[in-house]
């Protein structure tokens, strides 16, 4: 399974760091959390069962093409410059359970990551056959 990040994705960090090579916890736990996002804000009830231990469980094939992008967009709000950045490009995952995939698919739609409503985290999952 290869999610191709299509636009710039803040997918986290850690210790302040923007990460750049995500393992597939965080893409799950940032998958997850999009999701019981969405559903709050429009009422739907959404019953995810708690997968973080067989994510941790998924490990990538070292095949990737991953990159950091980096923009700025003004905000008239605060009156400055606000930063948008993240990582594009993809990375591969050997035998993903099926259980990820529709929490996966649903967030080609959803979007994944830090700054959603600016047009970031757009990901698109492909399935290779084995």
């Amino acid at each position: 399974m290869t999610p191709a990040y299509l636009t710039r994705t803040e997918p986290g960090r850690k210790k302040a760091r923007l990460v750049k090579d995500p393992d597939f916890r965080l893409i799950y736990e940032r998958a997850k959390q999009r999701l019981e996002k969405w559903a709050v804000t429009c009422g739907v009830e959404v019953g995810l069962n708690d997968l973080s231990r067989e994510a941790d469980l998924v490990k990538h094939t070292g095949e990737f093409s991953l990159h950091s992008e980096r923009t700025y967009r003004y905000s008239r709000s605060q009156n400055q410059d606000e930063w948008l950045g993240g990582i594009t490009g993809s990375l591969t995952f050997e035998k993903v359970p099926a259980e990820f995939l529709p929490l996966l698919k649903i967030c080609e739609y959803l979007h994944i990551g830090k700054k959603t409503v600016h047009g970031q985290g757009k990901i698109r999952i492909e399935i290779k056959s084995q």
